[in-house]
């Protein structure tokens, strides 16, 4: 059982929310608010609650909304949200967009992208040792 039951962070502007994300990858229930991409990463309320921003009362409906949501349905959306984690915030799928990216831009990068990606993998784990 985790100690946070709710992670909150009402935004005004916010281009992705890592920080949501985070709470959704270890099972935390998500408040936000529709901003940038935030409505993308709770998949539009199925992985969370969303509020308006710039609305303290429409805030306040989305908490109490999680609060009085039943514990299975509280857990049906945080399982929904770690299971959106685990499909588009994998390493091997950021390897594979981030080498599509490049080879969009210069399709001779490719072949250099993919050796820097191992070298830097390889400096991280010597790194962490």
């Amino acid at each position: 059982m985790s100690v946070t039951d709710i992670f909150c962070v009402p935004s005004k502007k916010e281009a992705l929310g890592i920080t949501n994300i985070e709470a959704l990858a270890i099972g935390i229930t998500v408040v936000s608010t529709r901003t940038g991409g935030i409505p993308e990463v709770l998949n539009y309320g199925k992985n969370g609650y969303l509020a308006d921003k710039c609305s303290v009362m429409a805030i306040k409906k989305a908490l109490l909304s999680a609060i009085n949501d039943t514990p299975s349905g509280r857990q049906k959306k945080a399982i929904a949200g770690q299971h959106w984690v685990r499909e588009n915030y994998n390493a091997k799928k950021i390897e594979t967009d981030f080498l599509k990216i490049l080879s969009f831009h210069r399709s001779n990068w490719r072949c250099s992208a993919k050796k820097y990606i191992m070298i830097l993998s390889k400096e991280q784990i010597q790194t962490r040792q």
